[in-house]
């Protein structure tokens, strides 16, 4: 007689039937908690979606660009914050008071006001005095609609127009 003896590496095979059955409770079980989770988000907590839809919370990411270098490490291009200078000629020409309680010295400095904004914009960012004064004065169209916005300088440096804010703030000038 010969007894076959079982060789260490040799693999019993088991029965498929049963992996079938465990792996297909397995995905019925997963499927069932996955629908009781939907459940329970869209229709029993109503109050907590509501109070988290109210409130998002946001977080504000830099959007820098970074710099652009040759193969030699030399900065070709690089990022600089720039603004755009805007006027509300409605607020120049009262210079930030309501005219009615606005006294005498009160209303020849807002008659100032334009000339003496363009002169500081046309120093400060190399333009045209007459357009920055022509832009400040008109306060109200050919059909007599009020001017509440109006483009006086495009993609200026950010650098530049702090020297200028504080210009116009110290000489007491509001509107931009």
């Amino acid at each position: 007689m010969s007894t076959a003896k079982k060789q260490p590496w040799e693999v019993k095979l088991g029965d498929p039937h049963k992996r079938l059955t465990i792996l297909l409770v397995c995905f019925v079980g997963f499927a069932v908690v996955l629908a009781a989770r939907c459940v329970y988000v869209q229709g029993l907590d109503l109050a907590g979606n509501a109070n988290k839809a109210l409130m998002p919370e946001t977080n504000l990411i830099p959007a820098g660009r970074g710099t652009i270098t040759d193969r030699n490490g030399q900065v070709l291009a690089e990022s600089v914050p720039a603004v755009h200078i805007t006027a509300d000629p409605t607020i120049v020409a009262t210079n930030g008071l309501v005219e009615e309680s606005m006294t005498l010295r009160d209303r020849l400095k807002a008659q100032a006001g334009p000339g003496i904004i363009a002169g500081v914009l046309a120093m400060h960012l190399d333009g045209e005095f007459q357009d920055y004064y022509d832009k400040l004065s008109t306060t109200t169209t050919d059909e007599g609609v009020s001017i509440r916005y109006t483009m006086l300088a495009r993609h200026v440096l950010t650098y530049n127009n702090l020297p200028l804010q504080r210009y116009l703030d110290g000489l007491g000038y509001t509107g931009l």
